[in-house]
C-alpha cells in the first residue's frame, strides 16, 4: 500500500512539474496579444497536467 501511494505520488510531482513548466514558458516568452493557437494547446496540455496531479494527489491521500 506505502509503495503504491509513493508511486502514485511520484506521478502528480512530475505532471506537475511539466504542467508548471508549460506554464512558465507561456508566460515568460509571449505577450497576451500575441497568442498563437499552438500556445493555447500547450495552456490546454498545461492544465490537463495539472488536473492529473490534483486527482493523483487527491486519491493518494484519500487511501492512506
Amino acid at each position: 500500500m506505502h509503495e503504491a501511494f509513493s508511486m502514485r505520488m511520484g506521478i502528480a510531482f512530475i505532471a506537475f512539474l511539466i504542467g508548471l513548466a508549460g506554464i512558465s514558458t507561456m508566460v515568460a516568452s509571449h505577450r497576451l496579444e500575441h497568442i498563437r493557437s499552438v500556445d493555447t494547446i500547450q495552456l490546454v496540455a498545461s492544465g490537463m497536467c495539472f488536473g492529473i496531479a490534483i486527482v493523483l494527489a487527491a486519491r493518494g491521500r484519500k487511501h492512506v
